[in-house]
């Protein structure tokens, strides 16, 4: 389980450090924590948004997915300048770790926060990341947003035209 751990933290160095040199921001990446869990609550919890367009209640959502996933989620933090919270995903990876997933993903509902614009690549780079760690090759946005299909498109996201479960998602390969 450590390596695991170690393995993430890993990668979340290094695509922060990459990020940070690229824009010239400070940028941490870290799991979700009682510290980002505060920092969410005191300053992303009054938003207006409402689920899914962000807007969830990320203590109740990390709950359900540490008891759901355990062992194979990956949560994300995702910190600017003076330690500004920026973003935040839920991910997992299957049980056979052919396919990272991310169920939940919002960036801060702050009009001009540090990494206004980056939030998404951040992450998907984490993910991009970690699946050279865990060998996956495939990453899917699970319930994706209508609103952003296109925007996911431009990725080389697609939205499948299948479901799983009953739960649409979009879906893109990992080259090597």
């Amino acid at each position: 389980m450590s390596n695991v751990h170690s393995a993430i933290d890993a990668v979340f160095e290094q695509v922060a450090d990459f990020f940070s040199s690229n824009l010239q921001k400070e940028i941490k990446i870290t799991s979700i924590n009682s510290e980002a869990l505060n920092a969410w609550q005191q300053s992303w919890s009054s938003s207006l948004r409402i689920p899914p367009n962000g807007g969830w209640d990320w203590r109740c959502k990390l709950s359900n997915a540490s008891r759901k996933y355990q062992k194979r989620l990956m949560s994300v933090a995702v910190w600017g300048q003076d330690n500004c919270l920026c973003g935040l995903a839920l991910c997992s990876r299957s049980k056979s770790n052919e396919v990272l997933s991310v169920h939940y993903i919002e960036g801060a509902p702050i009009e001009q926060h540090p990494l206004t614009g980056y939030v998404f690549n951040i992450i998907n780079a984490v993910l991009h990341e970690y699946s050279y760690v865990v060998n996956a090759n495939k990453i899917r946005i699970m319930y994706p947003v209508k609103d952003l299909i296109d925007f996911y498109n431009s990725h080389g996201y697609i939205l499948s035209k299948k479901s799983l479960f009953g739960r649409p998602y979009c879906e893109k390969g990992i080259e090597r």
